[in-house]
């Protein structure tokens, strides 16, 4: 098993530790990325090198984290385990780092729930010519590239 871990910039180094020797415990290899890569990273992806390469995205840090992470998880279609290390961790599975190596075992035994959560995929388009494509979870935001000008937006919804 591999997991790709996606971590906050200013993660405790302490908790960073312990994730990556459970991981290392239970025989799950890792490539870790920073949360400002995620970017660059995601461009990367469509490359084939990268089918079949991750089982899990690995969150380390919060929500925001998560959200950021998300593009990358249905690129790869692999699942997201989150490990909460923010500050709301609403979205995160895990926000116990005393008992991480009890949850990254189980999680490579497969007991666990898994939830599926829906994504928005947002096209934007010109005359017809789709001109930029995204994915998000929750929400999306579209705003004009010259904040002081005007746009206008017509929306389509499960087209």
């Amino acid at each position: 098993m591999k997991a790709l871990v996606v971590k906050k910039n200013n993660v405790d180094k302490t908790s960073l530790k312990k994730l990556f020797s459970s991981l290392s415990k239970n025989n799950i290899t890792y490539e870790e990325i920073n949360f400002d890569d995620v970017d660059s990273f995601d461009c990367k992806i469509n490359d084939k090198k990268f089918k079949n390469t991750y089982d899990v995205l690995i969150s380390f840090g919060g929500d925001g984290t998560i959200l950021k992470a998300a593009r990358i998880a249905k690129k790869l279609d692999i699942p997201i385990l989150g490990i909460n290390v923010g500050t709301l961790g609403f979205l995160t599975s895990i926000s116990d780092m005393k008992n991480i190596d009890t949850y990254i075992g189980r999680f490579k035994k497969k007991d666990f729930i898994y939830e599926k959560r829906y994504m928005l995929e947002v096209d934007v388009r010109r005359d017809d010519e789709k001109v930029f494509n995204a994915f998000g979870v929750n929400e999306t935001t579209i705003t004009p590239t010259n904040i002081r000008k005007i746009g206008k937006y017509n929306l389509s919804i499960g087209r």
